[in-house]
């Protein structure tokens, strides 16, 4: 790249610069690509600036200007052009939901990261210390993206963070050749380009709540009436879900609301004003008669279950095994094993996460870590005559 100092940009906010934009890029083999928005008290993501990284150079995109990106949104979707992100699938929603648009061909440095030795979820900083020997300072955090005219340091960290992804992917990709790795980390990027991983179901926040197994049918079904008020009230009114009604004080309600309206006017951690301004619309959640709509949401209950203390302790040893040998072999554990995955394992010993059974997943762990994991159940450890016994119990019958 010719501004490998970042000094050198091109601002695109009017239609003659964008167009100017579109003639020099009818024909590239790949783009960096980046985005700065404001999510904060937001039921909508208010998308800012868009920074592109070219053989041509770097361009940052006023997005409030009147300037269209129906152009830069057929190179995300052109699978011709590669993709370069660090990051990126917050970038990637934004379009998703604002334009019905998935991106084609894409590799994220943060995903290579993981087969060449950084942990995951590694931070940009970190990756570009590590390859290119350089060192960032920290950039905006919290910064105003839609004030206008963007400050000098706004320009440079968003220049910044995409200035590097070409050198950063050319380094990266060289390693994972050399480790026998780049069919395993492009086809992990590859989850970036489905539309299922950025579909929402609109009662997610219910179907995920922890709340739902400690909940008896009537606590469950106003706390199903209740969060999808809460996230239309949001939408409605483009505020967080949080500033319509804190998640932390949802279990309260919900627990509360079977005492009645008395009930909840005297509980001092629900505000009055609250329950005297919406005291009727919760008494209709709590007793409106159950639809049929309703009724099928419901049937797929969360069932309690029961954690052997033991178990779970024997499961985390079997990861902490895993996670030894991923450090050998310069894996991210987090990316071969995901939290998310790895929690609901211990809290369900029979529970094995299909992505495990499948491509570079079921390849690195092997077959007989494989056979441990679906069996973990079954999983005992003796300490006898000063040693550590790790074994299988069998099961009768």
């Amino acid at each position: 790249m010719s501004n490998q100092n970042g000094s050198n940009h091109t601002i695109i906010d009017t239609k003659a610069k964008m167009q100017a934009f579109i003639d020099q890029h009818q024909s590239i083999e790949w783009l960096g690509f980046d985005t700065e928005f404001i999510g904060e008290r937001r039921f909508f993501t208010e998308l800012c600036i868009l920074q592109v990284a070219t053989e041509h150079g770097i361009f940052i995109i006023d997005y409030l200007t009147d300037v269209s990106i129906d152009f830069l949104l057929e190179m995300i979707e052109n699978p011709a052009i590669l993709k370069i992100t660090h990051a990126g699938e917050n970038d990637y929603r934004i379009l998703y939901k604002q334009y019905n648009i998935l991106p084609k061909n894409v590799v994220d440095v943060q995903i290579l990261a993981a087969f060449i030795g950084y942990n995951y979820p590694a931070s940009f900083g970190k990756i570009v210390n590590g390859e290119l020997g350089l060192f960032l300072n920290k950039g905006f955090t919290v910064t105003d993206w839609k004030k206008r005219p963007l400050s000098p340091k706004q320009l440079k960290y968003a220049v910044r963070d995409v200035l590097y992804l070409k050198e950063l992917y050319d380094s990266m990709y060289a390693k994972l050749v050399n480790l026998g790795r780049e069919e395993w980390a492009i086809d992990e990027c590859k989850i970036l380009t489905e539309e299922a991983h950025y579909h929402q179901h609109p009662d997610r926040d219910f179907i995920e709540s922890n709340l739902r197994p400690n909940l008896d049918d009537k606590q469950e079904l106003f706390l199903l009436r209740f969060l999808r008020w809460r996230r239309s009230e949001a939408e409605r009114l483009n505020h967080s879900k949080d500033m319509i009604y804190p998640s932390k004080n949802v279990a309260m309600l919900t627990r509360a609301i079977g005492g009645g309206r008395q009930s909840l006017l005297q509980n001092r951690r629900i505000p009055e004003r609250f329950i005297k301004k919406m005291g009727d619309k919760l008494m209709s959640f709590k007793e409106a008669p159950i639809t049929e709509e309703e009724t099928e949401i419901l049937k797929n209950k969360i069932a309690k279950i029961e954690v052997d203390p033991r178990q779970e302790l024997l499961t985390k040893i079997l990861d902490q095994m895993i996670h030894l040998r991923c450090m050998d072999e310069r894996m991210a554990h987090e990316t071969v094993i995901p939290r998310r995955v790895m929690k609901k394992m211990k809290q369900d010993p029979n529970y094995i996460a299909p992505i495990l059974e499948t491509g570079w997943r079921k390849e690195f762990l092997g077959e007989e870590t494989l056979d441990w994991l679906k069996n973990r159940g079954q999983l005992n450890l003796t300490f006898k005559e000063g040693q550590f016994k790790f074994f299988r119990t069998e099961v009768e019958g």
